[in-house]
């Protein structure tokens, strides 16, 4: 059992006492405020990717006999989640770069924290209470996406923390942004609190603010669980008369079974912003039964939402059912089932959020190169009996998002909640893997 004395010097510094006791423990952050209005951290300023070749990110590692977790401070990004399911090597189930210096920019967003907004927001349009902010416009000069040029995701973090156990850690990362910042309102600070816990690994996300404003963070991070099986998948190839859009996103991150408990989903316009709230029944989103994601595109590949976005990019209205247990300071529910397409890996995602936004990638292209074999391990690719791909490509892998949905401030169909000057802002992602 741990002892919160090992922890004391972070936790208290924080405002954040966590318990571990036995297999749970629980976040209190009741003490945050005090701990925004007087933390140092509040006064550095942030550090952007405008010349990454002067940006040089750190690694951070916390792992166990059986998950290895790997993050940097460039966007708070996790840069693999490495498996030992086969008991002899670890194997990369998460989309990450080869080079720690391929994070700065990171133009797919890839593992990193999204904020201050997560998704697209219409025009750059933020209202807030009678007034109308103006925020950049980096999606084609027409929308503000994942909080503009200065987003979180853009950011070098701070390091606050980084405690190692048996059982894996905990990580803590915090970032500030100044008033106005891409037109938001407010000096803001943010922290993301990585926890590996087992086969758990948590993400605790909080904000707050010295004006009123908007916060809707989550994380970006895109799983293929297919790499780490141990026999070699089928290749994804569309068969007879399959349609031009299947054949284009089938192989690699498509070839996985997808479980969502939702019965709502927003339909977008051709430049993905939400604009209306859909039943799934008998539709290409109903995921309320495991289905395989290649299949669904091919049945449906006449669906002009699935040809806009090249497949998925879509915000799932998540159904509330009696909450699990979980190691969060808030009640989590389960959003999301993954599963590699021989079953043998599952991976299961519970929030605290009321969205879950799926994007299967279809707008990913070759440029980065991906690592799958543990780094500082020796191992390589071909380790897993899988002949694993070298570098990205489209479909390669499927970004699950917990958030509120896109564009809330500016639609009448979905609650949207601002954040008052001084409160705190908290979002819980939870990933549990099987295998």
């Amino acid at each position: 059992m741990l002892k919160i004395a090992v922890f004391h010097n972070y936790i208290v510094k924080y405002g954040i006492l966590l318990y571990i006791i036995d297999t749970s423990f629980r976040w209190e952050m009741n003490k945050l405020i005090n701990m925004y209005q007087s933390d140092k951290a509040k006064d550095k300023k942030p550090v952007y990717f405008q010349q990454p070749a002067t940006i040089f990110p750190h690694l951070y590692t916390l792992e166990n006999s059986k998950v290895k977790a790997v993050f940097t401070d460039a966007g708070a990004a996790v840069c693999g989640i490495y498996i030992n399911k086969t008991g002899e090597s670890f194997q990369n189930i998460a989309l990450g770069f080869l080079s720690a210096g391929d994070y700065p920019g990171n133009p797919l967003h890839a593992g990193a924290v999204l904020g201050p907004a997560a998704g697209r927001i219409q025009e750059g349009r933020l209202p807030i209470r009678g007034t109308c902010f103006s925020l950049t416009r980096n999606d084609g000069g027409r929308h503000h996406l994942h909080g503009g040029e200065h987003g979180l995701s853009r950011l070098l973090w701070n390091t606050e923390a980084c405690q190692k156990t048996t059982d894996g850690g905990i990580l803590v990362f915090s970032v500030s942004l100044p008033d106005q910042t891409d037109g938001y309102p407010g000096s803001r600070q943010f922290r993301a609190v990585y926890t590996l816990r087992g086969k758990i690994l948590s993400l605790c996300l909080t904000a707050v603010s010295d004006r009123d404003t908007f916060f809707n963070l989550s994380g970006h991070t895109y799983f293929n669980l297919n790499w780490a099986c141990s026999k070699k998948a089928s290749d994804g190839s569309p068969g007879a008369g399959a349609s031009s859009l299947a054949g284009r996103l089938c192989p690699g991150g498509l070839l996985q079974r997808l479980t969502i408990p939702a019965s709502r989903v927003a339909f977008n316009t051709k430049e993905h912003i939400p604009e209306s709230i859909h039943c799934v029944d008998q539709t290409a989103f109903d995921f309320r039964q495991p289905a395989l994601v290649a299949d669904m595109l091919k049945r449906h590949c006449g669906d002009p939402q699935l040809q806009w976005a090249k497949g998925y990019n879509h915000a799932f209205i998540l159904d509330r059912p009696s909450p699990l247990p979980s190691c969060g300071c808030r009640e989590l529910s389960q959003a999301a089932i993954l599963e590699s397409e021989d079953g043998s890996i599952r991976l299961r995602l519970l929030t605290d959020a009321p969205c879950l936004v799926v994007y299967t990638g279809g707008f990913i292209d070759s440029s980065f190169p991906l690592s799958h074999a543990c780094k500082g391990t020796g191992e390589d690719s071909a380790t897993c009996g899988l002949q694993l791909p070298d570098r990205t490509f489209p479909g390669c892998a499927i970004a699950l998002e917990a958030q509120d949905i896109p564009d809330a401030p500016n639609q009448n169909f979905f609650p949207v909640r601002f954040t008052e000057k001084g409160e705190i802002f908290s979002r819980l992602i939870e990933y549990r893997l099987e295998f």
